[in-house]
């Protein structure tokens, strides 16, 4: 299917639309049960994947436990492996008697493979649907203003092969920045790049973290080009839209582009997104062990903030 739209929604205007499928997202933080608990989407089916992993138990346990008395089908998935969200969508896709299916993502604690894997997975399968709309949701969170020393278990390519480096150019590195400087410095070392684009984030609910982000990759900044020092809104995702695409844009030229999207989960999607469009746009992750255990870490701190995606059929008209 190819991507056709692109749009912010507000929250409020959820209400006014036919969702058929709500897909949650069950971990340890508090916001994790957030929007499912406003029943945002009382006639759509209800599935949560949960992550197959053993860290945080009690807590992962006590959320799933509210997400079923919500009516929520739990299905297991691995945080690592795409297989699990792909299958899943397919199979929600594939609905023979629906021309247009609309679902509603919560994706503000997904592992961010997973929801890209779901944009991979709508954008290269042909689905009976002719057309597929997505709302993605995000729930602001109060951020740890701490460094982060955290054990990497994965620094690579998110989807593969797709996003392996070529190596017909040389890399550009644009890399989401959040509080773990150290892992940010591995990640060049490994990739070497000619260029380096660092996103700053900035949160009007949490006027502190941009200036702990840039407090802890002072290092890093100061090897940068100032021009190459961007400071987006996380809670504008139209605008981080605008401002990544210009930049990639402009790389891609003379570059293999490389995404590492850190940070807020907002910036991961739309680099997510831009990937699709322009396929030789590469992204890749970094997965950590060592997570804080707090019960309040993740508590939300506003409604959630909304971004429409449209998938048409290759045969339909564009939107």
């Amino acid at each position: 299917m190819e991507l056709a739209q692109i749009c912010a929604v507000k929250f409020e205007e959820l209400r006014y639309e036919s969702i058929d499928f709500f897909i949650a997202a069950s971990g340890y933080q508090t916001r994790s049960t957030y929007l499912a608990s406003m029943n945002p989407a009382p006639h759509a089916r209800k599935l949560l994947l949960s992550i197959s992993e053993e860290d945080f138990p009690k807590l992962r346990q006590a959320n799933e436990s509210i997400f079923a008395n919500l009516g929520f089908d739990i299905y297991k998935a691995s945080p690592d492996k795409p297989d699990d969200v792909d299958r899943l969508i397919r199979k929600i896709c594939d609905e023979p008697k629906a021309e247009h299916i609309n679902l509603l993502v919560d994706y503000s604690c997904m592992p961010r493979l997973w929801f890209t894997a779901i944009l991979d997975s709508i954008n290269r399968n042909d689905f009976k649907a002719g057309i597929v709309t997505v709302f993605f949701a995000y729930t602001p969170k109060k951020f740890s203003l701490d460094a982060q020393k955290t054990v990497i278990k994965y620094l690579g390519p998110m989807m593969v092969p797709k996003d392996q480096l070529k190596k017909s150019k040389p890399p550009a590195l644009i890399v989401g920045m959040d509080n773990s400087c150290d892992i940010t410095i591995e990640l060049i070392n490994k990739i070497h790049p000619a260029q380096i684009v660092a996103f700053i984030p900035e949160n009007s609910l949490d006027t502190e973290y941009t200036s702990s982000v840039f407090e802890n990759n002072k290092k890093i900044l100061d090897m940068i080009d100032p021009a190459n020092i961007v400071r987006y809104e996380v809670l504008q995702p139209e605008l981080i839209n605008s401002v990544l695409t210009s930049k990639c844009l402009d790389l891609r030229l003379n570059h293999e582009v490389v995404i590492v999207p850190q940070g807020p989960k907002s910036f991961s999607l739309i680099s997510a997104l831009l990937s699709i469009r322009y396929p030789d746009v590469k992204i890749w992750q970094i997965t950590t062990a060592g997570r804080p255990a707090d019960p309040n870490y993740g508590a939300a701190i506003n409604n959630p903030m909304l971004l429409k995606v449209t998938f048409c059929a290759d045969d339909e008209d564009e939107l």
